[in-house]
């Protein structure tokens, strides 16, 4: 499939084991836009979405997209620039073949519908969508994932309750459950 996107994903050795292993599920799934929903909320979910969005990237020979909702992409060394002249898309990448889309302003200002919408549209080229739902409300974050192929609930080993595990993975449409992924990371 020709993207539009230029594809170089590092080595599989380089992914670890964990993001190879929830690539592989999600790519058996077959669901494209994946929501990571965040338990508890102020989880940040960015080692996760790297490491999977670099694993999907080397198993399917293809670029992915990481959509943040919650612009904690936007600080580091390589800062996100507009997508096109005028854009109200930020973009830059991490690698070759997984780059960071973000909405320039804050989604207060700019409404989570909205900028997810635009977000989507521009990510569409790729051949895997990542959408990180932290900075949203709990009730915005369950919207957004109605508008995904699937949602994974992400939670931290020793640090997320069970009750709040089970709770939101409850909270998911049936149809858009990815199941719950406890990291580490």
């Amino acid at each position: 499939m020709n993207t539009g996107f230029e594809h170089t994903a590092p080595p599989l050795r380089e992914l670890g084991d964990d993001g190879l292993r929830i690539a592989q599920g999600l790519i058996r799934a077959g669901r494209k836009q994946v929501g990571l929903l965040a338990c508890p909320s102020d989880l940040d979910v960015e080692p996760v979405a790297i490491a999977v969005g670099g694993a999907l990237s080397a198993l399917c020979e293809g670029t992915v997209v990481l959509v943040d909702l919650s612009a904690r992409f936007r600080r580091g060394p390589n800062p996100a620039r507009a997508v096109d002249p005028g854009s109200v898309i930020l973009g830059r990448w991490l690698s070759r073949s997984l780059a960071v889309l973000a909405p320039r302003e804050t989604l207060k200002e700019a409404g989570w519908s909205e900028a997810l919408r635009c977000l989507l549209e521009c990510a569409a080229r790729a051949e895997w969508v990542l959408v990180d739902l932290g900075g949203l409300s709990k009730g915005d974050a369950l919207g957004a994932a109605e508008q995904l192929d699937g949602t994974c609930v992400v939670g931290r080993a020793g640090r997320t309750r069970e009750k709040e595990l089970i709770g939101l993975y409850r909270e998911l449409l049936p149809s858009k459950d990815l199941g719950v992924i406890l990291t580490d990371w």
